[in-house]
Order: structure tokens, then C-alpha cells, then sequence
């Protein structure tokens, strides 16, 4: 039986997209793959594609571009669209151009929000933070 290395993040959206295969709780049916589940942060993940340690990987979108010689994009499981994905939140500033020249949280460079946050705020300094420390930063 073949391995199959499968990393993605603790993100809800990509625990959705495994959660019910790796506890067993669906069957793929007869196949010469063995799964094995790997969870990590999207900077470690973006860092283990550049190393091509699993077979499939999440990487941040702004990073793919980096792997994707090793890598294809597969047709589900992506988290950025319309309404949902980085957001840019601030309790003192209501525009992109307010923010030059401050100090911006995000949870990881490169990631997409990273990338995001530089085009549209140009002149921001970036502050890597855990994701769940970014609100009351």
C-alpha cells in the first residue's frame, strides 16, 4: 500500500475538508492509498511545501506561486472569496490610507492576508502575531 501525506491547517474550513476522512467516519472505498493527517500553521505548511514533505499541502495562496512546480491547486478546499478570508479590522481607523506608517498584525509573512494587507495598505509594517492574539493586539 502507497502512503499518502496529507497537511493542512487547525483552520475550521480545512478541518471540514478532512475531519470526517481521517477519523474514519466516511469510507474512499477500495484504494492502494494509506492517509496519514498532519496538522500544522499555514507558515510551517507554506515552509514544508517549499521542502515537499507531504504529498498534499495547504500553502498560502500569495505563497503558491513558489511551489507550484511541486505542487497542483486542487479544485476544493481553497479559503478566499467573495465575503470570506483575510479581513482587515482596526478599532481607530476607518481607511487603507490611515494605516501608512503603522504597525499592522497578521498571523504569518507570507500568507495571503500579508499579501493582501501590503497591496491594499502600502507603507504598513507588519507584525507577525498566533492568530488568536491578532484581535487583542
Amino acid at each position: 500500500m502507497k502512503k499518502l501525506s496529507i497537511a493542512y491547517t487547525p483552520d475550521s474550513d480545512d478541518v471540514f475538508n478532512y475531519y470526517a476522512w481521517e477519523k474514519g467516519h466516511i469510507s474512499t472505498g477500495p484504494s492502494d492509498y494509506e492517509p496519514s493527517f498532519h496538522r500544522n500553521h499555514i507558515i510551517d505548511l507554506n515552509r514544508d511545501a517549499l521542502e515537499e514533505r507531504f504529498d498534499v499541502v495547504a500553502v498560502s495562496s500569495v505563497f503558491y506561486p513558489q511551489v507550484a512546480d511541486k505542487y497542483w491547486v486542487l479544485c476544493v478546499g481553497n479559503s478566499v472569496g467573495r465575503d470570506f478570508g483575510p479581513a482587515l479590522v482596526s478599532k481607530n481607523y476607518k481607511t487603507p490610507g490611515e494605516l501608512a506608517g503603522k504597525r499592522v498584525a497578521v498571523g504569518g509573512h507570507p500568507t495571503t492576508g500579508s499579501g493582501l494587507a501590503l497591496m491594499f495598505c502600502p507603507g504598513i509594517e507588519l507584525v507577525e502575531l498566533p492568530f488568536d492574539a491578532i484581535v487583542d493586539a
